[in-house]
C-alpha cells in the first residue's frame, strides 16, 4: 500500500516507522505491512526554515475464516439439507451468498442451511468491516436421487427345495439415473444363479435365505430384503446306507415321518410290492434296494440298500465231567473265517476268553456259554455243561472281610462237620482257632486268614484277606456369634473315602448354619465299612438386630441436588446410644462419607447418566458387636429441558411465552438472551424462571424469527451447554 502523495517540488521526504523497520525518502513510498504499525513523516523545503511533521497508522486484520465444512465439493442425495458456512468463533464481518436458491441464511450471513433439488454452485464472500480484506468460499454441491418404488419383488415366498425364483426390481427408466449401482448379499451365504450387481436376481437357496439388496447413486442409498422360505420335505430318517443285516433280523425304513404327509414304497426285494405306510417294518432274506416317494405339497425321494449277512456254522466240545481241581480244554469250530469268540461262564456272566477254546477248572458243576460273532454283529449261540465230582469240598468266607475297631467277624459261614480244617493267619493272630470248622476274629490290624479243608484223598485251600480300617475326627472349637449370623463350621476326618452328617442334615465336610439361639451341632464322620466318629460343637449367641435406611422424603426416585435425609432403622427397637455407623455413597465408584451418626442428610450429584442412580450403604455395629449393613438406592432424575420453536403471545393462557420447559428434574436458568435476525439483543433476563412475553421495550414484538442464547444450570448447581436456537412469534 502507498502511504504518501504526489511529491512538491524543491521538497524533501524522510519516512520512519515505530516499532523500526521502515526508511524512505519518497514522497509515496510502498509498505507491505506485516504487523500493526505508526508511519513518521518528515517534509522540509529551503523555502520553509520549519519541517512539516505528520504521521498515520496502520491496522492488521489477522484473522482469516474457518469454514465448515472445509471440503470444496459435497454430496447428498434430494431432500436432504447441509449446514454451510464460517466457524470462526468471533468472526464477525460482512457475508454475501450467491445464489441464494434454496438456502436458509442464518446467523447473519455467517452460515446457512442447503436444501437443494439439483446439483448447485454456492459462493460465500465474507468481508472485514475495514480495511477492505475479503475472502471466498466456493461449495459444490453435488445431489443425487433414486427411483420412486425399489421394492423387491416378491416381498417373500416358499419354495420346493430345488425350485429357482426371480427377486425382481420394479421397471424405471435408467437413463433417468446414471451412476445407479446395485449390490445383493445373503444371510445366509448360497449360491447365486445370477450376478449380485444386477437389478434382478435369479437364486436357488438351500434353506431359508434373506436376500438384502442396496441401491446407491453418489450419497443416495435404499435398502430393502426379502425372505426367501424352503418349505421343508416330509421328514424321512432311513437306516444307514451301509448297513447289514443278520439272517431273521427286522429292519424298521423309516423312524421320522409327518402323519399327514404321503409315503410310497417299493423295493427290488421279491414280493415286498408297494406299500403306503410312513414307517414299514420288513424281515429281508436277501439283499435289496428299497425306495420312499414323500409328498407333502412337495415331492421329495430317497433309497436306502440293506444287505443280509449269511447264515454261519458252530460246533463246541461235547458236555463232560471233571474232578474238583482238575481241568478240561472247551474248543469252538466254525466255517466262517474272521468271527470273534467270547466264552462267559453262566453263574456269574465272567468273561473267560475271547479265543477259540478255553481252559476251565470249575470247583462246582457249571455251564459255559460260547458265542461267535460274524459279519456285522450276526451271532451264534451254543451252551456245554462241565460237570464236577466232590463238591461238597467248600469254605464260605464272608462276602464282606472290612472291619471297625473292635469289630469280631466269622471266617466260615457254612462250615461242615465231616470236614477237617487247618486254619492260619498272618500275621499271627493269637485269638484264632485253628482247627475249629468257623472260627471268630477280631484282628487290630489287616491279616490275612488261610484255609485247609481235608476230606479223604482230597484237598481245597482258600484265603481271605480282611481290612481293618482306623481314622481321626477334628472338628472345630466352640464359638460365641450373634444370633442370626452365619457360622462356619468345619470337621476333617483321616479315613478313606469318608463322608460326614451333621445334626442339620448336611453331608459336607463345612457347614454354614444361622442359629438364634445357642445350638449344639453333632458331626458324624463315617468311614471304611460304616465305622463312626463323633464330636460336638458349641455355638453361644448373643442378641443380634436388623438394619434398613429410611428416607425422607420416602421415594426412590430423586431431582440432582435434591435433599434429602437418611434415617438408621434398627429391629427391635433400643438405644443406640452403644452403635456405631458408617455410611458409603456409591455412583461409579465408592466413598466413604464423613458420618458416623444414625441419621444423616446428603445432596446426590452425579454426571455418571449411563446408571442414573445413587447407593447408600450404612454399616452398623452392635455394643455387642453384631454387624449389620443396609443398603438405599435412588434413580437420580437428570433435568430433561426443551425450548418451544415457536409460540402465540395472544393472552389465551396457552403458549403465550418463550420459556425453559423443564420434563424431568430440576433446572434454572443463568440467563436469556432474545436476539432478532440481525443480532440485536431485544431481551435479556438472570431470572431463575425467566421468560419471554414477545414484547420489547412494552410494546409487542412483530411475527418472525428470533434467536435465543440461554445459560442454564442443573439443580446441582452443574453449568450445562448454552442452548441456542430460533423461535417463531406468530400473532
Amino acid at each position: 500500500m502507498h502511504l504518501g502523495g504526489p511529491p512538491f517540488a524543491n521538497t524533501s521526504y524522510s519516512w520512519f516507522s515505530q516499532p523500526p523497520g521502515f526508511i524512505s525518502t519518497e514522497a509515496n513510498p510502498v509498505i507491505t505491512a506485516l504487523h500493526q504499525a505508526r508511519y513518521f513523516l518528515t517534509a522540509s523545503s529551503p523555502s520553509c526554515p520549519i519541517p512539516s511533521v505528520d504521521s498515520v497508522s496502520v491496522d492488521i486484520w489477522f484473522y482469516k475464516p474457518t469454514y465448515t465444512p472445509a471440503e470444496d465439493t459435497l454430496y447428498l442425495c434430494r431432500g436432504q439439507s447441509l449446514s454451510l458456512g464460517i466457524d470462526s468463533t468471533g468472526w464477525d464481518g460482512i457475508f454475501t451468498w450467491t445464489p441464494t436458491d434454496a438456502l436458509s441464511i442464518e446467523q447473519n450471513g455467517k452460515r446457512a442451511t442447503a436444501t437443494p433439488a439439483r446439483s448447485v454452485r454456492y459462493v460465500l464472500t465474507a468481508a472485514t468491516p475495514v480495511g477492505g480484506c475479503a475472502w471466498e468460499k466456493v461449495y459444490f454441491l453435488s445431489v443425487d436421487s433414486l427411483p420412486a418404488d425399489l421394492r423387491i419383488l416378491p416381498q417373500d415366498t416358499s419354495i420346493c427345495p430345488g425350485d429357482t425364483v426371480l427377486l425382481r426390481t420394479p421397471p424405471f427408466n435408467l437413463g433417468n439415473y446414471p451412476g445407479l449401482t446395485f449390490t445383493w448379499t445373503r444371510t445366509p451365504t448360497t449360491t447365486l444363479l445370477t450376478a449380485d450387481t444386477l437389478p434382478n436376481l435369479l437364486v436357488r437357496p438351500e434353506q431359508t435365505t434373506t436376500y438384502r439388496r442396496v441401491v446407491q447413486v453418489g450419497s443416495c442409498r435404499d435398502t430393502a430384503t426379502a425372505i426367501v422360505n424352503l418349505r421343508p420335505l416330509a421328514p424321512l430318517l432311513l437306516p444307514p446306507s451301509n448297513l447289514t443285516l443278520c439272517p431273521g433280523d427286522s429292519i424298521l425304513l423309516n423312524s421320522l415321518f409327518d402323519p399327514l404327509a404321503n409315503y410310497t414304497w417299493t423295493s427290488t426285494h421279491p414280493g415286498f410290492g408297494t406299500v403306503q405306510t410312513p414307517a414299514p417294518v420288513f424281515y429281508p432274506t436277501q439283499t435289496a434296494t428299497y425306495y420312499v416317494e414323500t409328498a407333502n405339497g412337495c415331492i421329495g425321494r430317497d433309497s436306502v440298500r440293506i444287505a443280509v449277512h449269511a447264515s454261519a456254522l458252530l460246533q463246541v466240545s461235547n458236555d463232560t465231567t471233571i474232578c474238583r481241581g482238575q481241568s478240561v480244554r472247551l474248543i469252538a469250530l466254525t466255517d466262517t473265517p474272521g468271527g470273534l469268540f467270547e466264552w462267559v461262564r453262566t453263574r456269574d456272566n465272567q468273561v473267560l476268553s475271547t479265543a477259540q477254546s478255553v481252559l476251565v477248572s470249575p470247583d462246582t458243576t457249571t455251564s459255559y456259554i460260547i458265542t461267535f460273532t460274524y459279519g456285522s454283529g450276526c451271532q451264534r449261540r451254543d451252551t456245554v455243561v462241565v460237570n464236577v465230582d466232590g463238591e461238597n469240598l467248600n469254605v464260605l468266607f464272608p462276602s464282606d472281610p472290612r472291619l471297625c475297631p473292635g469289630e469280631t467277624l466269622t471266617l466260615n459261614l457254612a462250615p461242615n462237620p465231616s470236614l477237617q480244617y487247618e486254619w492260619t493267619a498272618s500275621p499271627p493272630d493269637p485269638g484264632l482257632a485253628a482247627n475249629a470248622p468257623a472260627p471268630v476274629v477280631s484282628p487290630g490290624r489287616n491279616t490275612t486268614y488261610t484255609v485247609t479243608l481235608r476230606d479223604g484223598l482230597c484237598t481245597l485251600t482258600r484265603s481271605l484277606q480282611t481290612l481293618v480300617f482306623s481314622a481321626t475326627l477334628t472338628a472345630s472349637a466352640d464359638t460365641t456369634i450373634c444370633a442370626g449370623d452365619r457360622i462356619v463350621l468345619s470337621a476333617s476326618g483321616s479315613g478313606p473315602s469318608g463322608r460326614y452328617l451333621w445334626s442339620t442334615g448336611e453331608t459336607t465336610a463345612i457347614v454354614a448354619p444361622s442359629p438364634d439361639s445357642a445350638t449344639s451341632f453333632v458331626v458324624t464322620y463315617f468311614y471304611g465299612d460304616t465305622c463312626a466318629l463323633r464330636d460336638t460343637i458349641k455355638v453361644t449367641t448373643v442378641p443380634s438386630f436388623s438394619l434398613a435406611i429410611v428416607s425422607v422424603p420416602d421415594t426412590n426416585r430423586l431431582d440432582l441436588g435434591q435433599s434429602v435425609q437418611l434415617f438408621a432403622s434398627v429391629s427391635p427397637p433400643q438405644s443406640l446410644s452403644g452403635f456405631s455407623f458408617s455410611w458409603q455413597e456409591t455412583v461409579i465408584d465408592t466413598k466413604n462419607l464423613p458420618f458416623n451418626s444414625a441419621n444423616i442428610e446428603v445432596r446426590p450429584a452425579s454426571n455418571d447418566t449411563a446408571s442414573a442412580s445413587i447407593r447408600y450403604t450404612l454399616r452398623a455395629v452392635s455394643p455387642q458387636g453384631c454387624v449389620r449393613t443396609a443398603e438405599k438406592v435412588f434413580r437420580l432424575l437428570f433435568p430433561l429441558v426443551r425450548f418451544p420453536n415457536a409460540f402465540t403471545p395472544d393472552g389465551d393462557g396457552n403458549n403465550d411465552f418463550f420459556e425453559m420447559l423443564v420434563l424431568e428434574g430440576r433446572a434454572q436458568i443463568e440467563r436469556m438472551q432474545i436476539f432478532n435476525r440481525w443480532g440485536k439483543v431485544l431481551f435479556e433476563s438472570t431470572a431463575p424462571d425467566a421468560r419471554w412475553d414477545g414484547t420489547v421495550h412494552g410494546l409487542p414484538a412483530p411475527s418472525d424469527v428470533y434467536l435465543y442464547r440461554i445459560a442454564w444450570r442443573r439443580n446441582d448447581g452443574a453449568m450445562m451447554p448454552i442452548a441456542v436456537g430460533d423461535v417463531t412469534l406468530l400473532r
